[in-house]
């Protein structure tokens, strides 16, 4: 009674900001948010949009996570989704399995659209992903 199970500490050099946790049907800890964070812990590449040599940023370039810890503590996976420029997730629900359903707003650039980098103006995105 009173015990911690376990103690963990994720982030990166920059700044992380959380939007939902929850349990998924697997038992493991799903952690949602953004980070600006380089050296964010992830377990495989990120998922990245159009990569150019935009001239400039004009905000913190933003990235949106999806990290899972297993109900040990232990890192399962960890992936960061974005473009160049500022994403930001606003909601992230869990599925019936293990998938998560991510809602946010994507830049120019982001992963699968299909917007000139140019373009700077912001669309909605949903994006189904199972970790």
């Amino acid at each position: 009674s009173g015990a911690i199970t376990y103690l963990s500490y994720h982030g990166g050099a920059g700044n992380e900001q959380l939007v939902r946790l929850f349990v998924n049907s697997a038992g493991q800890l799903v952690i949602t948010g953004n980070t600006d964070s380089a050296d964010y812990p992830r377990t495989e590449e990120p998922l990245r949009g159009e990569t150019s040599s935009f001239p400039f940023t004009p905000f913190p370039a933003f990235d949106m996570f999806v990290t899972t810890l297993n109900p040990d503590g232990s890192l399962a996976s960890s992936l960061l989704i974005g473009g160049p420029l500022a994403d930001t997730l606003i909601y992230a629900a869990p599925g019936k399995d293990t998938s998560i359903t991510l809602f946010g707003v994507a830049n120019p650039g982001f992963p699968g659209s299909t917007r000139d980098i140019f373009q700077i103006f912001p669309s909605f995105v949903v994006a189904q992903l199972t970790p």
